[in-house]
């Protein structure tokens, strides 16, 4: 809904100052920075989404991928933050502050991925044969 909504800002933009007229009410039209956080947060959203399905495509072990998905989820979310600070719309601390909470909730599911045998996981990565040991390339 938030890309379909950018996507016809034009419209909405349109929309939206004539309901401010016709309703003589404050306005509501987005500026700038607000289609920006819309942007953002939809591309945070889709991203985790896409992870999903990256898990969910296989019947098959996929074990590989979990460390490869929460090192790529903690990295989008830290570049979203980064994005989201620069930011002057009135939302960025809020959002800010739900990617921070976000974050901790990875932590939180990441620790128990760390806690249990990480032979397990180096073993599957080095087992597979289309990542080529590129995890523990530095």
């Amino acid at each position: 809904m938030l890309r379909q909504a950018y996507q016809l800002r034009e419209f909405v933009d349109l929309w939206t100052e004539k309901y401010c007229k016709d309703f003589k009410i404050a306005k509501i039209k987005l500026d700038e920075s607000e289609w920006f956080m819309i942007l953002l947060v939809d591309n945070l959203l889709n991203f985790f989404y896409e992870c999903t399905l990256v898990m969910s495509w296989t019947t098959n072990a996929n074990i590989y991928l979990k460390f490869r998905i929460f090192d790529a989820l903690f990295n989008h979310l830290e570049q979203i933050e980064k994005n989201i600070r620069r930011s002057t719309c009135s939302l960025s601390a809020v959002i800010v502050k739900t990617c921070e909470k976000v974050s901790i909730k990875l932590a939180k599911y990441y620790v128990k991925i760390k806690d249990s045998d990480e032979t397990i996981y180096n073993l599957a990565d080095i087992l597979n044969s289309t990542m080529k040991l590129d995890l523990y390339k530095t």
